[in-house]
C-alpha cells in the first residue's frame, strides 16, 4: 500500500460546537490549508502559522479570539480506503 494523497483537517471548537475544514486532493474537500510549525528544543511553545484560502464568509466569521483549533494531517492510499496521520 502506497500513501500518496495528503490531507489536513482543522477543527475549530467552541461552546460544544465545531467547524470542520478538510483539505484533500479530492473535491469537495480541496480547499487549500497550509501551515508552518517550527520545531525547537525549548520550554517556550512555538508559534504555528496556518493559512486558509477560499473560505466562505460564514466560515470566516467563526474564527474568533479564544476559540480552540485542533489540526490533523496525514496521508491516504491511492483509493482513499486507508490513511495514516495524527494530531499536530
Amino acid at each position: 500500500m502506497y500513501l500518496v494523497h495528503r490531507y489536513i483537517t482543522m477543527l475549530l471548537l467552541w461552546d460544544g460546537k465545531q467547524l470542520k475544514i478538510k483539505s484533500t486532493e479530492k473535491p469537495p474537500d480541496n480547499l487549500q490549508i497550509g501551515f508552518t510549525a517550527p520545531f525547537k528544543k525549548s520550554s517556550t511553545p512555538s508559534v504555528t502559522q496556518v493559512t486558509f484560502t477560499n473560505l466562505s464568509p460564514s466560515e470566516i466569521s467563526q474564527f474568533k479570539k479564544g476559540r480552540t483549533i485542533d489540526m490533523y494531517a496525514g496521508w491516504y492510499n491511492s483509493d482513499y480506503s486507508a490513511s495514516i496521520g495524527g494530531r499536530l
